[in-house]
C-alpha cells in the first residue's frame, strides 16, 4: 500500500481519526465499526473488493475522507466513485472527500486522465501538496 500520511499532523487533514484501513489483502486491519454506524456506514459492506483503503472522519465530524492508495489499478474513476457511493456510502449523510493517494507525480501522470472531477490527488513524494480536480 502507498504510504499515505493523511494524518494527524496532515495540512490537509488535521487531527483526522481512521475509521477504516484495509486493503486487498487485509480486509479491515483497522475498523471503528460503531463509529462507522453512527455515520451510515455498515461494517457488512466494507467486506467485498470495492472498498478503499481508507476512510478518515474529520476533526469536526462534518466530513470523511475517503483514500485509495494507487498501486497499480483502481484510483478514483467516475465508476469507481460512483460504486462506493452506492454499496459502502450509501446511508452517509457526511460530505466526502475523495483522494487517490500516488507514490510520486511520475505515478500519477499515469493515471491522472482517468480521475474524476472533484477529486483530489496526493503524492507521498510530496507531501505538503494536493491537486484538485474541480
Amino acid at each position: 500500500m502507498c504510504c499515505v500520511r493523511l494524518d494527524n499532523d496532515s495540512t490537509f487533514l488535521p487531527n483526522a481519526k481512521v475509521l477504516y484501513m484495509g486493503d486487498a489483502s487485509e480486509s479491515g486491519m483497522v475498523c471503528e465499526a460503531e463509529e462507522l454506524e453512527r455515520f451510515g456506514i455498515k461494517r457488512d459492506d466494507l467486506k467485498h473488493n470495492k472498498c478503499p483503503d481508507i476512510i478518515f472522519l474529520d476533526a469536526n465530524h462534518t466530513s470523511l475522507c475517503i483514500v485509495e492508495a494507487f498501486n497499480s489499478k483502481n484510483p478514483f474513476t467516475e465508476e469507481r466513485r460512483a460504486d462506493i457511493q452506492k454499496e459502502i456510502l450509501y446511508n452517509c449523510a457526511l460530505e466526502k472527500r475523495w483522494v487517490t493517494a500516488f507514490w510520486d507525480r511520475k505515478a500519477f501522470s499515469k493515471q491522472s486522465a482517468t480521475l474524476a472531477w472533484g477529486t483530489e490527488a496526493w503524492c507521498a513524494a510530496d507531501p505538503e501538496h494536493i491537486i484538485l480536480f474541480k
